[in-house]
């Protein structure tokens, strides 16, 4: 019998993590600092630069050690 191995892929973020994008686009920040998760989905969610909130899927950042 195998045993079954977790992915170091799927990373859980937290409030308050600081994040880059992998890819910015323009209007959004380089780095930001979330500020709602939700794990479950993958999902964090920012403000752009104009003060909107916005939402991002975990696979398109990672997160910075500061």
């Amino acid at each position: 019998m195998t045993a079954v191995e977790t992915s170091e892929i799927s990373t859980n973020y937290q409030v308050g993590d600081v994040c880059q994008f992998k890819k910015s686009e323009e209007g959004h920040p380089i780095v930001f600092t979330t500020h709602k998760v939700d794990n479950d989905y993958g999902v964090v969610y920012y403000y752009m630069l104009d003060g909107t909130e916005e939402s991002i899927g975990t696979s398109y950042i990672k997160k910075i050690n500061l």
